[in-house]
């Protein structure tokens, strides 16, 4: 799947020494999670379109997203990905 929908239920900031805030997300927002083929690894962009790391697919092809994520159905019970 090249990409999908995914809501953030937890607000967090990542940061580090040398460039300080590389990207930041609030509880609520939805994104768009574009899958990167190369590591299979899916990302998305926060409001100043710093990348954000989503989740990847495991082995199995199966796609875990992180904790902070949650997918969004692309309509009523229907959902664009279906866990394994």
């Amino acid at each position: 799947m090249k990409h999908f929908y995914v809501v953030c239920v937890e607000s967090f900031t990542v940061t580090n020494k040398v460039k300080g805030v590389v990207a930041e997300v609030k509880e609520g927002e939805e994104f768009k999670a574009t899958l990167y083929e190369e590591t299979e690894e899916y990302f998305t962009t926060d409001s100043k379109k710093r990348r954000v790391y989503v989740g990847a697919v495991d082995a199995e092809g199966v796609i875990n997203i992180e904790d902070c994520f949650r997918l969004l159905p692309v309509s009523e019970n229907k959902f664009e990905y279906v866990y394994k």
